[in-house]
């Protein structure tokens, strides 16, 4: 992986100027600071600030593992792309989203009797987010094999279990991924380039799509994940958002600078040289005062 504050990666950056750009960031680990528990998560206000400071420039979105009601609250003025259940929400139709959450009720039975024996101390807990589940455990042993026991073959509606850091994820089968999230935004938003950041594992779905159109950058070196770059902890973010700030900003101020010189070229060049058939016709006539020569007209010819 390359850092992003390379010279390489800052190349990269400046390359999504002047494009339809969608800038697209998870939240946990990437827009605020891994917490543990999910609501003990601090989301700092000029993280926010930032976002809608580019918002003015760039398509904003947020993909995230959380419920899209659950994140809301983290901000004053959230922005407009809000996409919840790691891509499961605000790219679904209606029916998918009962299906996901009879998926989920059917499964919350067997994981609450599975952690009443597995974890009676609650060192392990299970979070509902409607359309998925994330057991979350700060212990990696204790993890590891309730990870292992999830792996059995159980009487129950197909899912799709995803590590994650200090949690595994249980994803309703045949659900929008992040990835899928994304190239529908590309769509919908008629964006022609993408920065996607995130550090989780749900992330490399974006980071494996192999589009040109899409750079991916992962929160934390990672030798094995798929992002195109890294930046070395979540507290570059911040250096993240105002560079693209500043690059966006110069853009806009350097297209303004020469649309206001064009107008102005067009402006002055009518009233201080005229026309090219006037100054032609003005030369005319000075050479024939000149030379001393009148112009008549031929006979016949009208006035």
């Amino acid at each position: 992986m390359i850092s992003l504050k390379s010279a390489r990666g800052r190349k990269a950056l400046s390359s999504l100027v002047g494009h339809r750009l969608l800038l697209t960031f998870d939240f946990d680990g990437t827009l605020a600071a891994i917490a543990p528990h999910p609501d003990a998560v601090s989301f700092d206000p000029n993280i926010e600030h930032l976002l809608t400071r580019l918002d003015e420039y760039a398509s904003i979105a947020i993909v995230t593992g959380r419920s899209r009601e659950d994140l809301l609250r983290f901000f004053h003025s959230p922005p407009r792309t809000i996409i919840g259940n790691h891509g499961a929400e605000g790219t679904s139709e209606h029916a998918a989203l009962q299906h996901a959450r009879a998926t989920c009720t059917a499964w919350r039975l067997s994981l609450d009797s599975l952690l009443e024996t597995e974890s009676p101390d609650g060192r392990a807990w299970l979070e509902d987010k409607t359309y998925s589940l994330t057991i979350h455990c700060r212990v990696p042993i204790l993890l590891r094999r309730i990870q292992s026991l999830l792996e059995q073959p159980l009487p129950l509606p197909q899912i799709r279990v995803v590590s994650g850091k200090a949690s595994i994820n249980l994803l309703p089968a045949g659900m929008p991924t992040k990835a899928d999230a994304v190239r529908s935004l590309l769509r919908r938003l008629r964006c022609d380039r993408v920065l996607y950041v995130g550090d989780d594992v749900t992330d490399e779905d974006v980071f494996s799509i192999g589009d040109t159109r899409i750079i991916g950058v992962h929160v934390g070196k990672n030798s094995t994940s798929k992002a195109d770059f890294f930046l070395s902890s979540q507290k570059e973010v911040p250096w993240l958002l105002k560079k693209l700030f500043t690059l966006l900003v110069s853009r806009k101020s350097s297209l303004t600078k020469r649309l206001l010189r064009g107008e102005r070229q067009q402006i002055s060049l009518p009233s201080s040289r005229g026309s090219k058939a006037t100054r032609t016709r003005a030369s005319s006539k000075k050479k024939s005062r000149q030379s001393g020569i009148r112009r008549t007209r031929p006979v016949g010819a009208r006035r």
